[in-house]
């Protein structure tokens, strides 16, 4: 069992409240069964002041005291059990898969006018683009319809996957709930707006429940960020997917010459790397370009569905304990 991780509802062991053994009937039912010898009542007797507390509320039914929520709630503390929640957890769409396909690649070019400039660009910034994407079909025509004195290279990858299924919303959870159980019987003997109570050994499991958000005065703790439950009106979108890996590390661009892509190695196939240039002696005439080699495919592929609508915690309530004075 998880202890509370709020000092106000701290208590001995781990999350227990220990009430003082008592016999409620003699303080808590509202006689002075001294008969009449001081004339005071349940909590304004002395005589009751280890076994009764005046806790300062308006609505003294919902004085009580928090206890883990597995745990049945003490005696003196029987009048009606609540559970409350906080830190709400949407929940995700479960139920979506994927297939890993084929990694894409695309090249961007820039082409130098001489060898002077292709030979100066150590920076790699220089160049003029070539307006079409380099891909490994071969250009329909010619990048250049002269003989460039260079060439740089840009190559990019993405892997690629194809989603499946249809996504499940999964249920709501909560960070953290508790039990609030109100105190039973009620006490008098105490001032206006307050409730005469059993006094848990623990000073701050003494609660009073409001509900909304309250200002808890009179308290030296309040906390306002408590539910009772949820309205959930969400459903799940299309399934989508998310490649891991893939890249074209292995691939290249490969120029061609007089309106052809040649097979790599013959002719005038030459080779530019990613992220590189290639400057030549005698350059190819009104070239071709295509991407040659093979793809690293992805390593796996992630599914999802993103929910749609919306999750609202109702029934909002305010923890006020550890009285003061």
């Amino acid at each position: 069992m998880r202890c509370l991780s709020l000092a106000l509802l701290a208590a001995a062991g781990c999350g227990d409240v220990i009430v003082q053994p008592v016999s409620l009937e003699l303080c808590l039912d509202g006689l002075d069964n001294e008969d009449a010898i001081d004339g005071l009542i349940d909590c304004e007797d002395p005589k009751c002041g280890a076994l009764t507390t005046c806790v300062p509320t308006d609505t003294p039914e919902q004085a009580g005291l928090v206890i883990e929520e597995d745990e049945d709630c003490p005696e003196g503390f029987q009048g009606g059990e609540e559970l409350l929640h906080r830190g709400l957890q949407p929940g995700t769409c479960e139920g979506c898969a994927c297939q890993v396909g084929d990694t894409t690649c695309v090249g961007k070019i820039w082409l130098y006018a001489d060898q002077n400039e292709c030979y100066g660009d150590t920076g790699l910034s220089s160049g003029t683009l070539v307006g079409v994407d380099i891909t490994p079909t071969c250009t329909a025509n010619p990048i250049y319809y002269q003989a460039p004195g260079g060439v740089r290279a840009d190559i990019t990858g993405q892997g690629t996957c194809t989603a499946s299924g249809a996504g499940t919303r999964s249920a709501p959870a909560w960070q953290e709930t508790v039990k609030f159980c109100r105190a039973s019987p009620l006490g008098t003997g105490c001032a206006a707006a307050h409730a005469c109570v059993p006094k848990a050994t623990t000073v701050g499991a003494q609660c009073v429940l409001v509900d909304g958000d309250a200002a808890c005065n009179g308290f030296a703790t309040g906390e306002s960020d408590w539910y009772k439950g949820v309205v959930d009106t969400r459903s799940c979108g299309s399934c989508f997917c998310t490649a891991v890996g893939g890249d074209c590390s292995q691939v290249r661009v490969e120029i061609g010459s007089d309106y052809s892509c040649d097979e790599q190695g013959q002719g005038f196939g030459k080779l530019v790397n990613d992220n590189a240039t290639l400057c030549w002696q005698q350059a190819p005439y009104s070239p071709n370009a295509r991407l040659v080699g093979t793809p690293t495919p992805a390593a796996g592929c992630t599914a999802a569905a993103t929910p749609v609508g919306t999750i609202t915690p109702t029934g909002q309530q305010t923890l006020c304990c550890a009285p003061q004075g």
